[in-house]
């Protein structure tokens, strides 16, 4: 791998980073973004699953979950909380997924009213690691939800992520094309990204398990990863 920064970088990058690797070429696993149901599936004789989506009959839900047994596939939108009481009849536990849209603060308090209404016990709630950087985006936008789930009166868990890793997969054109990564951070600039496969492993364990994490914060995290030469070495194994 190589990597180049700043004003050696092409003149399309962004000014102020960019890593350069020379790819092999392989295949991207598939993102396992509902990886928790799955978990969840898995677990069949002890847990009944309901997830809830916007259109069941979408392909996107079919290829999901449509082949998976004991998971029950219902309609619901956060934007209409009412939509919601058919999925969460019943339930005892209830994972909320925060979406990434820009009134996810909102979204996620519909959801978590629509919890309480339907008489839910407990709740695992989806964050992020610098929720109490309230000067940060991300922060203003779940510092708020963190701590509607703490007034709320049920027994929760807070699960803080750091930035999916899966979403590196978006370089694979410039990968695969140009033979580059580029990215807005300096080479040597280290993150902690998690798979979507193992938070959804995490996220199956808190809800089978929530006695052990009652009414705690969780972070799910993983070693320290340099930006540049490290990712760059691993999309080049990837893609």
């Amino acid at each position: 791998c190589r990597h180049r920064y700043g004003k050696h970088a092409p003149p399309h990058e962004p000014a102020e980073g960019a890593s350069t690797s020379t790819p092999t070429q392989r295949k991207p696993n598939p993102k396992p973004r509902t990886r928790q149901v799955h978990a969840l599936a898995e677990s069949a004789g002890r847990t009944s699953v309901v997830a809830v989506v916007r259109d069941p009959s979408s392909e996107k839900a079919q290829a999901a979950f449509g082949k998976l047994s004991g998971v029950e596939v219902v309609a619901g939108d956060m934007g209409a909380p009412e939509s919601l009481e058919a999925g969460l009849a019943g339930a005892t536990r209830a994972f909320i997924v925060v979406p990434g849209h820009h009134e996810r603060t909102q979204l996620a308090l519909n959801a978590l009213d629509a919890v309480k209404r339907a008489g839910v016990r407990s709740v695992l709630m989806l964050s992020v690691c610098t929720a109490e950087r309230e000067d940060t985006i991300f922060g203003s936008q779940f510092a708020p939800i963190e701590a509607a789930v703490k007034a709320s009166g049920l027994d929760y868990t807070i699960m803080r992520l750091p930035m999916f890793m899966d979403n590196n997969y978006g370089h694979a054109a410039s990968v695969k094309g140009q033979k580059a990564l580029y990215g807005p951070v300096p080479a040597a600039m280290t993150h902690n990204p998690i798979a979507v496969a193992d938070v959804g492993a995490a996220a199956a364990a808190l809800l089978t398990k929530p006695r052990s994490f009652r009414n705690r914060t969780v972070t799910i995290s993983t070693p320290p990863t340099a930006f540049g030469d490290e990712l760059a070495a691993a999309m080049s194994a990837a893609v």
